[in-house]
């Protein structure tokens, strides 16, 4: 038995291992260099790295080969093992002997970060190519109204959504000069071409999704929650099993405030930025579709609004949202105020989707 210390980069990796001498080697990130770090770890050992871009997938490699591999989460291992000195060799050192001292006493030391199984993880990073594509429109359509601002046009267009009819209104638009007109046509026909990309993205999310039915079935079962965002907040929990009361849920996901006591004095500040940031995003966004189906969250939304800025109250209903859909995850039970008809008609949608996209597939 050994205990192993890794300093994982993107090119290469330095080991600690103290089965071996005390050694520490680097190793090349390519298949010659993982060979020849396989000969030198035995089944009874333990791995510890940070967490980092390649961490899962270096985590995969070496899984079965290995008694226990922890990742561990790298802002809070700073607070733990902060030192004046910092190389690949003292990251490796310091990340091996926490790692003793976490097994040989009670296990619990260590922050170590949750590893989700390859399906939620590709869909985490289709959602975050998903969300650059869509920034790239949004940054477009800004440049957009912006080069009609520069041409004194602004007023006349203003915030007009663009699309077809937008851009023929460009075109036979005589004041708004040659030059600009160019530009916004080459803006045009990027964004057209981000938005079909984003599509398939999407696509492939939907279908990736298939094995996750029963979740998205009780997700969806809430009014202004479709599909797409269901598949998004299963992406960010993984395993509902893993959260022992609905606190850590919504923590987990964003939308507890941090609160700062001192003797009688209590501070509640802004949201956590620790955990899963997808969830909030998807939730602030369908936001208005569920408050208006919902009269339970929307009279909770009306109640909260005295005093509070708009922010507050709308992370305040986000959160109340997240409890009741931990508590459906847990119990495996529909909305309390689903509407069923709006629930049968998105999974009809779904299952369509579905038959499509595997048809597709096999005449492809």
């Amino acid at each position: 038995m050994a205990y192993i210390g890794i300093d994982l980069h993107s090119n290469r990796f330095t080991c600690n291992n103290d089965g071996n001498k005390n050694m520490t080697k680097t190793y090349p990130l390519v298949e010659e260099g993982m060979e020849r770090f396989y000969k030198d770890i035995g089944k009874g050992d333990y791995v510890v790295l940070e967490a980092t871009t390649n961490s899962f997938e270096f985590y995969d490699r070496i899984r079965d080969r290995v008694k226990e591999v922890y990742i561990v989460n790298p802002n809070k291992i700073k607070m733990i093992s902060a030192t004046s000195k910092k190389t690949d060799k003292v990251d490796a050192l310091k990340l091996r002997k926490l790692l003793k001292y976490h097994v040989e006493n009670d296990g619990e030391f260590l922050p170590t970060v949750y590893v989700p199984e390859k399906g939620i993880r590709e869909l985490r990073t289709l959602y975050t190519s998903y969300k650059i594509y869509k920034k790239q429109i949004t940054q477009m359509k800004n440049r957009i109204h912006s080069l009609l601002r520069q041409s004194l046009n602004g007023s006349r267009y203003g915030k007009r959504e663009i699309g077809e009819k937008f851009m023929k209104d460009i075109r036979g638009d005589e004041r708004v000069d040659k030059f600009y007109k160019e530009q916004v046509e080459i803006l045009y026909e990027s964004i057209n071409m981000l938005e079909g990309q984003a599509e398939k993205i999407k696509e492939k999310i939907m279908w990736l999704g298939r094995k996750y039915q029963k979740d998205i079935d009780i997700l969806t079962s809430v009014d202004g929650i479709s599909v797409f965002v269901a598949l998004g907040i299963i992406s960010d929990y993984g395993e509902i099993e893993r959260f022992r009361n609905a606190k850590k849920f919504a923590s987990y996901l964003r939308s507890v405030p941090r609160v700062d006591g001192s003797n009688d004095r209590v501070y509640i500040g802004k949201t956590k930025k620790d955990g899963r940031r997808l969830t909030i995003g998807l939730l602030l966004q369908s936001l208005y579709h569920v408050t208006k189906r919902d009269s339970l969250l929307r009279r909770f939304y009306i109640k909260k609004q005295k005093g509070k800025s708009r922010g507050k109250v709308r992370m305040a209903v986000v959160r109340k949202l997240l409890v009741a859909i931990y508590y459906m995850l847990k119990e495996r039970k529909y909305y309390r105020y689903m509407n069923k008809e709006n629930h049968q008609r998105k999974m009809r949608e779904y299952e369509r989707f579905l038959e499509k996209y595997e048809k597709n597939l096999e005449s492809s």
